[in-house]
């Protein structure tokens, strides 16, 4: 699931062990979601030159309904930008 990109399956999976709302689980959600909208154009994979569709409309909504309270950090700020983006690379 992790490693074919497979986002869905992923958090299908992985959410019934996420019972928590650490600020440690919340931020590694958040990496994973950067991970899976990512996927298709990471430098070592090299499948597409512009980011999917899908994955990009994925990663807005978890912006729109989850991250919020993440802008507030410099880190993760400027990640909120790259589903806007066409080659966010």
């Amino acid at each position: 699931m992790y490693d074919k990109g497979n986002r869905d399956e992923f958090f299908k999976v992985t959410s019934k062990m996420w019972t928590s709302n650490e600020e440690t689980v919340r931020k590694l959600e958040f990496e994973l979601q950067v991970y899976f909208c990512i996927y298709n154009i990471h430098p070592n994979l090299k499948k597409q030159h512009t980011m999917d569709h899908a994955s990009s409309v994925a990663f807005k909504k978890y912006l729109d309904t989850k991250a919020a309270d993440l802008a507030l950090s410099k880190e993760e700020l400027s990640l909120f930008a790259m589903p806007y983006m066409l080659k966010p690379q």
